[in-house]
């Protein structure tokens, strides 16, 4: 397991031990948990996306889909709530891409001002800007 290029995402990487070789596994994006079955031929995989609430499903080796357990329902399906976006700036060094979460009201017009609160975390030991359910920003 580990992070892609963008660091949003968890993904699954398989090795042949054989080789130096690595490939990440074609999954969809999201941030995936995954767990070695008992028998070591199957892989539970736990992941969300923005658009994907928690599923819990069993994997092949290959990351091939053998079975869903678990698809939860959206939570947050008949609320007010505002879109969020996570977007991308790069630093001053002009090379390095630093990764940011927009949160709009419910009821976003372009056309109007809005008051900004802007939170700085002082990573890299918690990455607080994912590419899971709701973006990691929980109500």
């Amino acid at each position: 397991m580990g992070t892609d290029e963008l660091g949003l995402n968890e993904m699954l990487y398989i090795a042949d031990l054989d080789s130096p070789n690595m490939v990440k596994a074609e999954l969809e994006d999201g941030v995936h948990s995954f767990y070695l079955g008992n028998n070591g031929d199957k892989l539970i995989d736990i992941y969300s996306n923005p658009q994907t609430p928690k599923t819990t499903r069993i994997l092949d080796l290959d990351a091939k889909l053998i079975s869903n357990i678990l698809v939860s329902d959206n939570p947050v399906a008949n609320l007010k709530i505002g879109e969020v976006e996570i977007v991308h700036m790069l630093a001053d060094d002009g090379m390095t891409i630093l990764n940011g979460r927009l949160i709009k009201p419910y009821d976003f017009n372009l056309d109007k001002k809005y008051k900004v609160l802007v939170y700085v975390y002082g990573g890299p030991h918690l990455q607080l800007i994912r590419n899971s359910w709701m973006s990691a920003a929980p109500l």
